[in-house]
């Protein structure tokens, strides 16, 4: 039942390791950080596995009456891709947060330092 070729498929495990190797190498020079890199190596290895073995993904397609794996493949991809999109906005939005407190908490401290330095004079 596989249709998918040895080549084809060997290919994909060579793109894989190569994405996966770039990933780590983000995370060692310290651009990516090791909590956010999780999610990429976790679909990284689920990418593997479904190189591996194509055979459940093509029976998932079948019973969803997707008539071809590349349709499924696309589908997957874009829902984790918008997976991916709605959590680097949350993390942004938290980002934007605490970087408006964190500025509120600077504009006190420095008008306390300059209210300091008038009293001192």
């Amino acid at each position: 039942m596989n249709n998918v070729p040895l080549r084809l498929q060997i290919e994909l495990i060579f793109l894989i390791l190569c994405f996966t190797f770039f990933i780590y190498r983000y995370v060692h020079k310290r651009k990516i950080s090791v909590r956010y890199s999780v999610v990429w190596f976790i679909s990284a290895f689920a990418m593997f596995i479904c190189a591996i073995i194509p055979e459940p993904l093509e029976q998932i397609a079948k019973s969803f009456g997707i008539e071809t794996l590349s349709n499924l493949l696309f589908l997957g991809g874009i829902i984790v891709l918008l997976v991916i999109s709605f959590s680097l906005t949350i993390i942004v939005s938290e980002l934007k947060h605490k970087l408006m407190v964190l500025t509120q908490e600077f504009g006190i401290l420095k008008q306390e330092l300059e209210r300091n330095k008038m009293d001192e004079k």
